[in-house]
């Protein structure tokens, strides 16, 4: 899924039992022995522990979490932690837990409380507002029918989303679409997009680790040794050393640099700041070379603008893939398809679009619009 930097969003997972069918996370209640007992408690008897995970967990209980090392049949044991009156007949439930940590590993969120959102498995976790273009590694932890799941995820912090609230406020077909729906046309669509230009439409951050090998061979053994000294201090970088223009493997619109290591060495602000970034290539300022060797590199790639041709076939892709969703809203869909590129009438000639390399959406228009910006030739 994606979030845009700066706001709140609200992460969703639906667990499922073995069978693949939606379910809640383990559930119980509490039984007479533990009646009026005040947490943290050794031993929490309930009226049935099966669903719990016997190698332990956590569960949620009188509002607040509790930390279990076992079960028995009718008990967590090895309880730690919470608060509160425990009441027969209360509820207590497997907590649902979320860890996140960013591109470079930094964890952003350790062992949160998801909420329970619905009664068909669906939790969430609202993140808060994240400031950086980066790639979020996403674990979800969840206890069904004894055992204890873990379900993995990626949130992609991008610039914007390609049609903004504005844009679907805008459009007749597209605002009447629930919440989760458009949700699911947005991300279909962007990632269409994203493959047929063969860069994002909107700003993204990603992490690449490459190997870069600049100039001859001879030139690479004359200078090894002192590329690793001037490296050691990448401020003295010197000149002729290696090639001009640096090419990302899988960036074709590189824009900013936000980190970058050259054989483990760290460039500090000031020597990120030389760099200019070009049409699928960054350059050093000042005339230096890129050196031959191993590059870590954190940047945000992707379009700073999107042109209204593109936003406005987007808009139409969106329209066209949430009629072709089961639940998109009741809208009612054309009678000539969007498809269509030859009719003829009284039930005759009737000839659709499909979608191929130099039509990635199978739609004439949207496809005139799509192949203007693309950076791969569709020839050959």
């Amino acid at each position: 899924m994606r979030a845009v930097v700066g706001r709140p969003t609200a992460i969703l997972v639906t667990i499922a039992d073995a069978l693949g069918n939606p379910a809640q996370a383990a559930s119980a209640h509490i039984a007479a022995p533990s009646n009026g007992l005040s947490l943290p408690q050794a031993t929490i008897h309930l009226d049935d522990a099966s669903e719990f995970d016997p190698h332990g967990g956590k569960a949620v209980i009188a509002g607040s979490v509790v930390a279990y090392g076992g079960t028995t049949s009718d008990t967590l044991t090895l309880c730690t932690g919470g608060s509160g009156v425990l009441s027969s007949g209360e509820e207590v439930d497997a907590a649902v837990l979320i860890d996140i940590v960013d591109g470079s590993g930094t964890a952003v969120v350790t062992g949160a409380l998801a909420t329970d959102d619905t009664p068909n498995g669906q939790y969430s976790y609202v993140l808060a507002p994240q400031a950086d273009l980066d790639n979020l590694s996403v674990l979800w932890h969840a206890t069904v029918g004894g055992y204890t799941q873990t379900i993995a995820d990626t949130v992609r912090l991008i610039g914007n989303r390609i049609l903004t609230p504005g844009d679907l406020a805008a459009d007749d077909q597209l605002r009447v679409l629930a919440p989760n729906v458009r949700a699911y046309v947005l991300e279909v669509v962007e990632d269409l997009f994203a493959d047929a230009l063969g860069f994002p439409p909107v700003l993204e951050g990603v992490r690449v680790n490459f190997d870069a090998h600049r100039g001859t061979f001879s030139e690479a053994y004359a200078y090894g040794n002192v590329q690793q000294s001037i490296l050691s201090a990448i401020h003295g970088l010197g000149f002729g050393f290696g090639g001009e223009r640096l090419i990302v493997p899988g960036v074709a619109l590189p824009q900013q640099v936000f980190a970058l290591a050259i054989n483990g060495n760290t460039a500090d602000d000031t020597v990120i700041a030389q760099f200019q970034a070009g049409p699928g290539f960054l350059i050093w300022s000042g005339g230096r070379s890129w050196p031959s060797g191993n590059y870590e590199m954190w940047l945000s790639h992707g379009m700073t603008y999107l042109p209204a041709d593109l936003r406005g076939a987007a808009a139409a892709y969106a329209r066209y893939v949430a009629k072709k969703t089961p639940v998109g809203g009741g809208q009612q869909g054309l009678a000539i398809p969007e498809r269509t590129v030859q009719l003829q009438t009284e039930g005759g000639l009737f000839m659709l679009g499909m979608a191929s390399p130099d039509r990635p959406t199978g739609i004439a228009d949207i496809d005139a619009v799509l192949n203007r910006y693309r950076t791969a030739s569709i020839i050959g």
